[in-house]
C-alpha cells in the first residue's frame, strides 16, 4: 500500500509527499515530525548507505535535554532521500508545501487508490485506519503519535525474558543501569478503575477520564505470576488447559501422613505458579517474585491434586488430570470470581513410560545425565542448560520436549475430546495433535 501511494504521488509530480510517505512508513514518524523535517536534519555516511535524521526535541527528550534521532539504514531510502535532497538548501523543509496541503493530496491519493477511506499520516505505519468515534470510549477520535523509535522485537523478547529485572528494581544502581525502562500507562477497568498514584479523574461509569504516561521498569512477567491462568479467570474463563512449566521435578514426600494443616507444597517441589495460585504464594523481595496475592481456588484443594501428580508420575505417565474447581474472588487481580473452572492441567515432569519408546540411543543420552545431550532432560534450564550456548537449547532438545509433550496430549486424548466438546454436545475443532499422525518417534 505505501509503495503504491509513493508510485502514485511521483506520477502526479508530489515527490516529497512520495518521500515523506516512504520515510514515515519506514522510521514509524509521527505526522509532525514529518512535516517539519529539514534537509538539515539528516546526515549521511561516506558510502551513502546509511543516513540519521536528528529529530527537533521532543517531549521525552525536552525532560531529559537530549535530541533523538533516527537512523536510516533502508539502503533504497537512503539513496532515494539523497537524490530527492540534493536540490534542497539546509533550511529548506522536505515538504514543499503546506501540511493541510500535504493531508489533501494524500486524502485525494487515497480515494484515487480506492482505498478504505480514514488513512491518516498517523496511521499508515500501523497498516489500518485511524480509530473510529465508535471504536473510542467516550465517543470522541483520538489521535495517538507514534513514538520515535520503533519499540523493536528484540527489546520485547529481552523485557519478556528479564526475570531478574524485579531484583534489579531494588537497587538503584543495577535498576538504572541494567533494566529496560519505557513510558507506559496504567489499563483499568470497570472492576480495577483506578490504578495507585494515578490521580486521574473518574467518570460516572467508574472509568478514567485521563490517564498519564510513567516511565516504568519492564521485565519478566513471572515475577508476578508465571501461570497465564489470571488474565482468564479474569475473562469469567469457564474452561481452560493449564500448562504449568516447571523448574523442578517433583520429589518424594510423605503423602500418606500429610493433611492440610502440615502440607508444604515447597518441600514437595511443586512449581509456585501451582502452589500460589491455591493460597501457597511467597514473596520474595531479594530475589524478585511476589506471588501472595494470586490465590483464586480454595487451600484445601491442592493436596489432593498433588497427591493425583504423584501417583501418575510414579506409573511413569504425564502429568494431566482434570479438575472443577470454584474460583475466589480476588480484588488484587479483579477477579470476580464466584463461579466454577473446568480445569485441565498439564504439568511438566518426568514420563518414564515415554523415555521407554524412544529409540535406544537417545534413552543411553538420556541416562547420560551432564554428560549427554539431553541434560536435565525433561526440565531444562531456561539458561546455562548447554555450556557452548548460555542462552539456547539443541534442537535434538526442543523436539524431544516437543515430543513429550505430544506424548502426554494423545495418552489423554479422551479426555481432551470431553473437555473440548460444547455444552450442545458437538465437537469443537480440536487440535491436530489429535488428529493426526504423532512425530515423537522421529525426535532424535
Amino acid at each position: 500500500m505505501v509503495y503504491a501511494l509513493a508510485q502514485a504521488a511521483f506520477d502526479k509530480g508530489w515527490s516529497d509527499l512520495a518521500v515523506l510517505v516512504l520515510l514515515g512508513f519506514d522510521r514509524f514518524a509521527r505526522s509532525g515530525e514529518l512535516f517539519m523535517a529539514k534537509r538539515g536534519d539528516f546526515t549521511w555516511n561516506t558510502t551513502k548507505t546509511k543516513a540519521i535524521w536528528s529529530l527537533p526535541l521532543t517531549k521525552s527528550g525536552q525532560r531529559v535535554g537530549a535530541q533523538e534521532s533516527l537512523v536510516i539504514d533502508d539502503s533504497w531510502l537512503v539513496v532515494a532521500l539523497a537524490n530527492y535532497m540534493s536540490a534542497l538548501s539546509p533550511g529548506d523543509y522536505l515538504r514543499s508545501v503546506s501540511p493541510g496541503i500535504m493531508r489533501s493530496r494524500l486524502k485525494s491519493l487515497l480515494s484515487d487508490l480506492k482505498f478504505p477511506e480514514g488513512y491518516q499520516w498517523y496511521s499508515l505505519r500501523r497498516g489500518g485506519e485511524a480509530p473510529t468515534p465508535a471504536a473510542q470510549r467516550g465517543g470522541s477520535q483520538v489521535s495517538v503519535p507514534a513514538p520515535a523509535s520503533r519499540f523493536s522485537l528484540p527489546e520485547m523478547v529481552g523485557i519478556s525474558s528479564c526475570a531478574p529485572a524485579s531484583a534489579f528494581s531494588n537497587r538503584r544502581i543495577t535498576n538504572t543501569w541494567l533494566n529496560i525502562r519505557k513510558l507506559y500507562w496504567p489499563i483499568t477497568s470497570r472492576t480495577v478503575p483506578t490504578p495507585q498514584e494515578c490521580g486521574s479523574a473518574l467518570d460516572r461509569e467508574g472509568w478514567l477520564l485521563t490517564t498519564e504516561a510513567h516511565e516504568y521498569a519492564l521485565g519478566d512477567g513471572g515475577a508476578i505470576d508465571n501461570s497465564g491462568l489470571l488474565p482468564l479467570l479474569q475473562r469469567r474463563a469457564r474452561k481452560v488447559i493449564w500448562i504449568a512449566t516447571s523448574y523442578m521435578p517433583m520429589t518424594e514426600y510423605d503423602y500418606e501422613k500429610a493433611t492440610f494443616g502440615n502440607f508444604d507444597p515447597y518441600e514437595a517441589q511443586v512449581v509456585d505458579q501451582v502452589a500460589a495460585a491455591f493460597g501457597y504464594g511467597l514473596c520474595n523481595k531479594d530475589e524478585g517474585y511476589f506471588y501472595s496475592n494470586n490465590q483464586v481456588f480454595k487451600k484445601t484443594e491442592l493436596l489432593p491434586i498433588c497427591r493425583k501428580l504423584w501417583n501418575l508420575k510414579s506409573q511413569g505417565k504425564p502429568c494431566v488430570l482434570k479438575e472443577t474447581l470454584e474460583v475466589l474472588p480476588n480484588n488484587y487481580w479483579g477477579i470476580v470470581g464466584g463461579y466454577e473452572v473446568s480445569l485441565v492441567l498439564v504439568y511438566l515432569d518426568q514420563c518414564t513410560d515415554f523415555q521407554k519408546q524412544l529409540p535406544e540411543e537417545v534413552q543411553q543420552e538420556i541416562a547420560k545425565g551432564a554428560g549427554g545431550a539431553f541434560e536435565n532432560f525433561p526440565i531444562y534450564k531456561t539458561t546455562g542448560n548447554n555450556k557452548d550456548d548460555r542462552l539456547g537449547l539443541t534442537t535434538a532438545q526442543v523436539n524431544l520436549l516437543a515430543a513429550q509433550g505430544e506424548y502426554a496430549v494423545r495418552q489423554n486424548a479422551e479426555l481432551f475430546r470431553e473437555f473440548a466438546a460444547s455444552r450442545e454436545g458437538r465437537d469443537l475443532h480440536l487440535p491436530t495433535i489429535l488428529r493426526g499422525p504423532s512425530y515423537h518417534k522421529d525426535a532424535k
